[in-house]
């Protein structure tokens, strides 16, 4: 079957077929641009910036909490009378974060030269049909996570190429933007990129206090306090999660310790523990979590670790947390699992590797878990709420971890 379709690829001519495409992903993209998605989110914050309201006090549009930072929502100000434009352009660009994300990718893991043409093939089938959930999850949101996980990438990647001050800028723009990148900062330390480092400071710095400049001194330290209370991962209103839609930590701890308070209906309660004793037990896993990190930079410290297949099982670990330990996280946020799912995806089809039989069969079951068929079009609406009650998502994501730690790099190619 496959040789049959190669032949008649072969025979049509592949600039239209790529035009085509290209073509109907731009119409994709402008139809979501129409519809706004959390983008009209950030574009109210830019309105209410330059009416010189608080962008992150109510009323909000859609009734959704504006996150991010005064310096975004002051650059998004530009596209207040062109919206449809902005959104339109913003989801471009994250198309090319997708493409870019899956360049580095394939630098660092080397699958092609290390992997039979068949389960080459099979491996990339894989990856774009896992990818292709979270795709559509921040294209129907019109969510910056494709962009987020980019950036992160691209500062390990250039600071790689020896790069460092070109990848620092990118993280720091990003880290401004939204939390998330946070996690690499240490990383850069870590591994001595000294120079990405303080360029990623550098930014953040200058953009945290450059929207001075037109909304003023004062208005913008006000605005920065408020920004540092809505964000804090230990404040009361992040400290449990009980929207149907969250899947970080504060939301999974508090669904199987305590009693609802999600608005789901049923038992799946373990123990039924205080919110105090939640609260603290969600910090205390947080904790083992980023401690858990230093399994996996095995290096010493301040010291590069020379094999690129090292430095991908790092960051993929440090990514996969990355939905977990932050409050406020959705399933669009759990596209930072994709670059562990690339490496698990690869280890799982090399010629040595120490898979067995159950660890096979359960990792399968597991990738079948958040792949495109659980979604309600296929469950159904019963099973589909299901899959969101007992926060499955989360819970794959939790299981990975155990994949991680036991499928590291070969030896080999630790002293590449």
């Amino acid at each position: 079957m496959l040789p049959h379709l190669q032949v008649v690829f072969r025979k049509a001519n592949p600039r239209w077929i790529y035009a085509l495409l290209l073509a109907s992903w731009l119409i994709f993209c402008y139809i979501k641009a129409l519809k706004g998605g959390d983008f009209d989110v950030y574009l109210d914050a830019a309105n209410k910036l330059m009416e010189g309201k608080n962008i992150y006090a109510p009323p909000f549009a859609k009734g959704l909490q504006y996150y991010y930072s005064v310096a975004f929502a002051l650059v998004l100000s530009l596209f207040l009378s062109i919206p449809v434009i902005g959104k339109f352009l913003w989801l471009v660009f994250s198309t090319w974060c997708i493409y870019r994300s899956w360049c580095i990718m394939q630098f660092f893991v080397e699958a092609k030269g290390q992997l039979t043409k068949q389960h080459y093939l099979i491996w990339k089938i894989i990856i774009i049909v896992i990818s292709a959930r979270f795709i559509l999850y921040n294209f129907l949101a019109v969510q910056l996570t494709l962009f987020l996980l980019w950036a992160a990438l691209e500062a390990v990647y250039q600071s790689y190429k020896g790069r460092q001050f070109y990848g620092g800028l990118i993280l720091g723009i990003a880290i401004n933007i939204k939390l998330l990148p946070l996690v690499i900062l240490p990383y850069l330390l870590f591994r001595s990129y000294y120079v990405a480092f303080f360029s990623t400071i550098f930014m953040v710095l200058l953009l945290l206090f450059a929207p001075a400049l037109w909304i003023g001194t004062q208005e913008n330290y006000f605005l920065l306090t408020e920004w540092g209370h809505i964000i804090n991962p230990i404040s009361p209103d992040n400290s449990l999660k009980g929207n149907k839609l969250m899947h970080s930590l504060a939301a999974v701890i508090p669904a199987y310790f305590m009693e609802s308070i999600d608005g789901f209906s049923g038992k799946r309660q373990i123990f039924d523990f205080s919110p105090e004793t939640v609260k603290t037990l969600i910090q205390i896993i947080r904790a083992c979590l980023i401690l858990l990190t230093l399994y996996f930079l095995r290096w010493w410290p301040f010291c590069k670790a020379q094999s690129k297949s090292y430095i991908w099982w790092e960051l993929s670990y440090i990514l996969l947390i990355v939905p977990l330990i932050f409050p406020h996280q959705q399933k669009y946020s759990f596209w930072f699992m994709m670059p562990c799912i690339c490496y698990l995806t690869f280890q799982f089809f090399r010629k040595d590797n120490s898979f067995s039989y159950y660890a096979k069969v359960i990792f399968i079951l597991l990738l079948l878990l958040i792949s495109p068929v659980i979604g309600r079009d296929v469950l159904g609406d019963h099973l589909y709420d299901l899959f969101q009650f007992y926060k499955i998502l989360s819970l794959v994501a939790f299981s990975f971890i155990f994949f991680l730690v036991g499928y590291p790099p070969p030896k080999a190619n630790a002293e590449e």
